[in-house]
């Protein structure tokens, strides 16, 4: 999810207040005469999205991520007012990932899986709003494929990220805010979408079951035969299964890992009786 684009051109009508924006907010987060400023920090986190509503340069992520540390703090203390902001940095985080050089990606690797792990984040909160649109955003991110030069990479570097940025975690705290029995169906199946496209490989398919995802993929199969949420439940756990029978017969490291997550042939046995 990159986009190449000539930074200058871009700025070229932006003020000098207007390309500092980043440094500003921070400084609203963090001086002692504006921490409090509320109103302000706000109505500069709408400015910042509307400037970059076509996707945030990867050379910001780093004073990105600050933003979405100070914002996050601010939601867990009560401070309701910077949801619809720090959601509409999410849906503008939605867009392509915009970089000036093919490497710059390569040489921001841990700020962009400090993006995403923040981000990930927000998949437990109590928020529906949030939740959703961290949801949005990651499910974007993982099933976008990755291009290098015209063409699409045989292995997703947006995957790699992934991996490294705790999602799985953070996924299983999302469902257990708003699992099968939620009331909120649209953000479980939201969830579902997003823990299937994280079993799409190995490293994924593992972190999913150390993490505790399981009980919430298998309470999607028990909502219903025909469901949705059983069908991607199902998916998911074939995906699985899949990837430890291929992991097993190249004598991948991966099949140990899988096995050591959770009795993949117990699932086998799960799978067979409900089909």
């Amino acid at each position: 999810m990159t986009a190449t684009l000539t930074k200058q051109v871009a700025a070229a009508n932006m003020t000098d207040a207007e390309q500092d924006m980043y440094d500003t907010l921070i400084m609203l987060f963090t001086h002692r005469h504006s921490k409090d400023l509320h109103d302000r920090q706000i109505s500069t986190m709408n400015r910042l999205c509307k400037k970059y509503k076509e996707g945030f340069f990867v050379n910001d992520l780093r004073k990105l991520n600050q933003i979405l540390g100070f914002v996050s703090a601010l939601i867990s203390e009560g401070v309701l007012g910077f949801v619809p902001p720090t959601c509409e940095i999410l849906r503008v985080s939605c867009q392509t990932f915009v970089k000036e050089t093919a490497s710059e990606e390569y040489r921001n690797f841990s700020h962009i899986c400090e993006t995403i792990m923040l981000i990930g984040r927000f998949l437990g909160s109590p928020d529906l709003g949030l939740q959703i649109a961290a949801g949005q955003m990651l499910v974007t991110y993982a099933s976008t494929p990755y291009v290098e030069d015209g063409q699409s990479a045989p292995v997703s570097y947006h995957h790699q990220i992934i991996e490294k940025s705790q999602v799985a975690e953070s996924l299983a705290e999302g469902f257990g805010v708003r699992g099968a029995t939620s009331p909120d169906r649209a953000a479980f199946l939201l969830l579902l979408r997003l823990a299937l496209e994280l079993s799409r490989t190995p490293e994924l398919c593992g972190q999913l079951l150390r993490s505790g995802c399981l009980p919430a993929i298998l309470d999607a199969i028990g909502c219903g035969f025909k469901t949705e949420a059983a069908n991607m439940g199902l998916e998911v756990l074939w995906n699985i299964l899949d990837t430890h029978i291929r992991a097993v017969s190249a004598g991948s490291a991966a099949a140990d890992e899988l096995d050591a997550a959770a009795t993949v042939g117990a699932l086998g046995g799960l799978l067979q009786a409900l089909l």
